[in-house]
């Protein structure tokens, strides 16, 4: 069963952060979004799950939503 995708602004919404932090996250470096073929960015639920948990540390560095490099 294949997933809602979710935008930016919705995944944003849906952690309670601006779309415009989520953006510098992705920028540099600390959050990694999924992309499609034609390289937008786009989340799952399971994404918003894994970044809340990993917001709870305030001391996060980079978070991997696509499972490559989580450091802590």
């Amino acid at each position: 069963m294949e997933q809602k995708r979710l935008t930016l602004k919705e995944f944003a919404k849906e952690v309670k952060y601006s779309d415009r932090q989520i953006s510098r996250y992705i920028a540099s470096g600390k959050l990694y979004p999924r992309r499609n073929l034609s390289g937008r960015c786009y989340f799952l639920l399971e994404d918003v799950e894994k970044f809340n948990a990993k917001v709870k540390d305030e001391d996060f560095l980079k978070i991997s939503l696509k499972k490559k490099t989580v450091l802590i």
